[in-house]
C-alpha cells in the first residue's frame, strides 16, 4: 500500500507521470486540458473536472491520475480532489478488478 501523503507536494509527486508512455497510456492531451484550465470560460474549466471524475468513475484510473495532477495545479486548495488522489493511491492508481464505479464511504 502506497504511503499517506503528508502534502500538496506529496499529492503532486504521486500523480506526476513517468513518461510518454504512460500520458498515451493515459489518453491525455496535455496542450488541450491546460488550454482549457486556463481559458476565462467556466464550462471549459468544469469540462476538465468532468473528466477526471469520470475517468476515475469508469475505472481509468492513470488518466484519472495525470488530470487530477494537472487540476490541483491550478486548484491546489481543491480538498474533493485531493481525497479523491488519496484514495487511488491507497490502489497505486490501478483500477481493482471488482471495481462497481464507485467506493463507500467508511469515514466521516
Amino acid at each position: 500500500e502506497a504511503r499517506k501523503p503528508h502534502n500538496y507536494a506529496d499529492l503532486l509527486a504521486a500523480t506526476s507521470w513517468q513518461d510518454e508512455a504512460e500520458l498515451n497510456r493515459a489518453q491525455v492531451d496535455i496542450t488541450s486540458i491546460i488550454k482549457s484550465l486556463r481559458s476565462k470560460k467556466t464550462v471549459d474549466v468544469r469540462e476538465v473536472y468532468d473528466q477526471a471524475f469520470n475517468a476515475y468513475l469508469d475505472g481509468k484510473w492513470v488518466r484519472c491520475k495525470v488530470l487530477c495532477h494537472l487540476w490541483m495545479e491550478r486548484f491546489p486548495s481543491d480538498v474533493v480532489v485531493q481525497v479523491l488522489v488519496e484514495f487511488l493511491m491507497k490502489h497505486n492508481f490501478q483500477c481493482p478488478q471488482s471495481w462497481q464505479g464507485f467506493h463507500a464511504l467508511r469515514e466521516k
